[in-house]
């Protein structure tokens, strides 16, 4: 029954929070990863390297928030496929900058972000959650495909 006391307020399952803050860790660990490409691409690819890097600080913070908004205190954790990749990404940048041949590493990695984004889509029964969840996937997608060779 609705009420207006504002500490009402349904909250997601746990397996729903769980698979958000899945995403948002798997977001973070990536945002990491782009910002040490962004500083090491190549002038050709800093563009899209920054581009990866601001979209993927928009959508920790707009997961962030979804869980702040229910009840869950997001964390940061770095999973051990995105700290590989991070340094494989930064001793490139280091030894010979990030290249077209680094970027399909990238798009290889931003493969486990996207998965996640997929579980929680699935796993979140809340339309509007949903959406916000497919809604990030789709930008993803698209600057990944901007990025594929032609």
């Amino acid at each position: 029954m609705p009420t207006d006391d504002d500490s009402f307020r349904p909250v997601l399952g746990e397996a729903a929070l769980d698979s958000l803050a899945l995403a948002h860790l798997r977001t973070l660990d990536a945002l990491d990863g782009c910002k040490a490409m962004a500083e090491g691409a190549e002038a050709s690819l800093r563009p899209t390297a920054c581009r990866l890097r601001d979209l993927h600080a928009a959508h920790a913070q707009r997961l962030a928030e979804t869980l702040a908004r229910h009840g869950r205190t997001p964390g940061k954790a770095a999973a051990f496929d995105e700290s590989v990749q991070r340094m494989v990404t930064a001793s490139r940048a280091f030894l010979d900058r990030v290249d077209q041949d680094a970027m399909d590493q990238v798009r290889r990695g931003e493969e486990h972000v996207l998965a996640t984004y997929r579980a929680a889509e699935h796993g979140v029964p809340w339309p509007v959650v949903k959406s916000l969840v497919a809604g990030m996937r789709c930008e993803l997608e698209d600057l990944l495909a901007e990025t594929r060779r032609p």
